[in-house]
């Protein structure tokens, strides 16, 4: 990998499934369907990305506007749902029934790009132990367990993580533990983030993806010296993804009890086309 490529980025192709099966382990690396049922023991392993122009997009919207700089989509994924839209019937149960679809599915909080078929959705990270975000429609007591999985570029699991079921649906950060081993600059790294169903069919939805770090030192020396809302500008103008968005997170102050739809964590999610779930509460 050439060193003047410095920025390495998460390619995630977030399907949104909802699946009812008999098999019993609930980490299930690199499955993905098309379908609602689907052999989660499918040895489906997407290639790691390529690389693409970035291309800027740009959100007015006052003291709290950003200017995310979108990479090109890499061209590369696996065919399918891109998790925005709602599940099938299951016994994990929607809190509040949603005309707007997006709101009636588990999704990745990651932008997406559709190429024919093909759906991708990916963003950078700077940090070994970054925050990646799910928006969890579903009532606690319908679900099981929760569950992220990471496995390296070649399929092999790294970590399994459980997450605490949140006490109420809406958006989850969810950060890679600090005492496990980080992410390496360079290296690809494919996750699975799963919500199992409280019941006898054993019905799982789940979204995937990938994701990379970067090893821009120019950058991260910028990120050092930055206020708040420079890092927050910094991040989305080079855009990083996760780190922009877990900054936008903390800027706003977002809690159970504030939606945040006109800040700069709305903004960053009205540029990717996921600005309903801005009018979502964090949730813990």
């Amino acid at each position: 990998m050439k060193k003047s490529a410095c920025l390495l980025f998460a390619v995630t192709v977030a399907t949104t499934l909802v699946v009812s099966s008999s098999f019993g382990p609930f980490s299930v690396p690199g499955a993905i369907a098309q379908v609602a049922t689907l052999n989660l023991e499918a040895d489906l392993r997407p290639k790691p990305p390529g690389r693409g122009t970035p291309t800027n997009t740009t959100l007015a919207g006052g003291s709290h506007a950003v200017l995310f700089n979108r990479p090109k989509p890499p061209g590369r994924g696996t065919p399918g749902n891109a998790g925005r839209g709602g599940g099938s019937r299951t016994c994990l149960k929607l809190a509040t029934k949603s005309e707007h679809q997006i709101l009636n599915g588990l999704n990745a909080l990651v932008p997406e790009s559709k190429q024919g078929n093909t759906t991708e959705v990916w963003g950078y990270t700077t940090e070994e132990h970054p925050s990646l975000w799910f928006y969890i429609p579903y009532t606690s007591d319908s679900i099981k367990d929760i569950e992220l999985t990471l496995l390296n570029d070649r399929g092999e699991p790294l970590q399994v993580i459980p997450v605490s079921v949140p006490a109420n649906p809406g958006v989850l950060q969810v950060q890679l533990p600090k005492d496990k081993p980080g992410l390496q600059p360079g290296q690809f790294y494919n996750w699975f983030f799963k919500v199992r169903g409280n019941c006898a069919e054993n019905t799982i939805a789940f979204v995937e993806g990938w994701i990379s770090r970067t090893a821009d030192t120019t950058l991260a020396s910028q990120l050092d010296q930055a206020t708040p809302e420079e890092k927050l500008a910094l991040l989305a103008k080079n855009g990083i993804w996760f780190d922009a968005l877990t900054a936008a997170a903390q800027q706003s102050e977002l809690s159970q009890s504030k939606a945040a739809d006109t800040t700069a964590w709305a903004a960053l999610l009205k540029q990717t086309d996921m600005g309903i779930l801005a009018t979502q509460p964090i949730v813990k």
